[in-house]
């Protein structure tokens, strides 16, 4: 991996340790919106960076530093060092999350519930930290 692939890889777990935390702030607080979107942004930006450290980032659309939202479940079950049972579930609560996402974020009359938050944010933190991902800074 050259020096800007890890610079790349360091500056997704770190947005993605904060997003997961700010998942679980949201979901204390009781915004079961803000909590789902938060979920899935931070298991995206978990798996982008083991897209770019497995070398997977010139599979990205032309000109972007990440995959495309439909192409991130793919790019995980498809490809990486993880047994492939857990690269598919990883692909599933990504799409899965994705979903989610898109009712909090675009369905206002769709309501959320306490329940379906914590789903989403309970399967961010298996995404994380399957894919090795710790809130120390560090990632396995």
């Amino acid at each position: 991996m050259t020096d800007d692939e890890r610079l790349k890889v360091s500056a997704w777990l770190a947005v993605s340790r904060q997003v997961l935390r700010t998942a679980w702030l949201a979901f204390y607080g009781e915004d079961f919106r803000s909590t789902v979107n938060r979920a899935y942004y931070a298991s995206y930006q978990a798996a982008t960076a083991a897209c770019v450290a497995h070398g997977d980032g010139g599979l990205f659309p032309h000109g972007w530093n990440n995959p495309s939202h439909d192409q991130l479940p793919s790019l995980i079950r498809n490809n990486g060092t993880l047994e492939s049972e857990t690269r598919r579930k990883i692909a599933r609560l990504l799409r899965e999350l994705r979903t989610f996402r898109e009712d909090a974020d675009y369905r206002p009359g769709r309501t959320i519930l306490r329940a379906q938050a914590l789903h989403c944010v309970q399967e961010a933190t298996f995404v994380l930290e399957a894919l090795g991902v710790t809130d120390n800074g560090s990632n396995g």
